[in-house]
């Protein structure tokens, strides 16, 4: 997962890398020409700190979830993250990129596309995107960090919203613009 990071980030691949409780980068990029700064909080695998992961769940505005192709296990931890986000987020509508790493290993593949597809059947949210990647031959590594500030951007996106007749003087239909404001 933090390989995905660092070869967005530094361009890298990096075969061997100690984990800690959470690093943190920034990116400057023009995606869709405009341009996004990111802070990537990669938490390194250490989701089970149940205080450290409630408030990254509380201050992100997106999630990339990564789970390994060659690891059933991840798979599995990415399903019950998912559900954790949506709870702490109370909402079934959070911009998510599911992300499937080492999409080049395919002799070692264990989770198949079946799985994937039966997880991502369970999504009730229809912007929820899935990517497989290699952080190892650079497969598809910009496109999931770029659909997550796409996603973003689009949550974020002004609402034009109906309101009731007795809400104006007059008699006819207005629309009221709602922008969403993500408090730290």
């Amino acid at each position: 997962k933090s390989a995905l990071t660092i070869q967005f980030v530094q361009n890298v691949f990096c075969d061997t890398y100690d984990p800690t409780i959470e690093d943190q980068h920034r990116k400057q990029v023009v995606i869709d020409d405009e341009c996004a700064l990111l802070e990537i909080l990669d938490t390194a695998g250490q989701e089970e700190l149940t205080a450290l992961r409630d408030q990254y769940f509380h201050t992100a505005e997106g999630f990339l979830l990564v789970f390994s192709l060659c690891s059933l296990k991840s798979f599995e931890e990415v399903q019950k993250l998912y559900s954790q986000v949506l709870r702490a987020k109370d909402s079934d509508f959070v911009p998510v990129v599911i992300v499937g790493n080492k999409c080049d290993l395919i002799s070692q593949r264990t989770v198949m596309n079946d799985d994937i597809e039966v997880f991502l059947s369970t999504i009730k949210d229809p912007s929820v995107k899935y990517i497989q990647t290699s952080a190892k031959q650079k497969i598809k590594v910009e496109d999931c960090f770029h659909e997550i500030v796409r996603t973003i951007r689009q949550f974020n996106a002004p609402q034009e919203v109906q309101l009731p007749e007795s809400a104006h003087r007059s008699h006819k239909r207005r629309k009221k613009i709602i922008t969403s404001c993500n408090l730290l």
